[in-house]
């Protein structure tokens, strides 16, 4: 998964665009998903790092953020030549309804 995330913020940075996004949300996925295989993220193993997220107390907003970096990276690394993920093996990401957060 290093690998990923290394050639992620290679991708990044070749376009301009900033990794600031990138490194502030690999911190919170990296302890969970750092010894993963890039191939072996699954839907179980998503629903996994929520409930703990849930635990530690973190708004499901931030999750989702979290959730979205990860699928961006899944998305940049199996577009890669050769695929550094095969597109197969990304699952769905299912999101946590925010519409409770609404500002009014």
């Amino acid at each position: 998964m290093l690998e990923l995330k290394t050639y992620c913020a290679r991708w990044l940075a070749a376009r301009t665009r900033s990794r600031a996004e990138l490194d502030k949300r690999w911190k919170a996925l990296e302890p969970h998903f750092k010894t993963v295989d890039v191939n072996g993220v699954t839907s179980a193993r998503l629903v996994d790092y929520a409930e703990q997220r849930a635990l530690d107390g973190v708004a499901k907003s931030t999750t989702n953020r979290e959730f979205a970096t990860l699928r961006r990276m899944l998305r940049i690394g199996a577009r890669a030549t050769p695929p550094i993920v095969r597109w197969e093996s990304i699952p769905p990401f299912e999101l946590a309804d925010e519409s409770d957060l609404v500002r009014r």
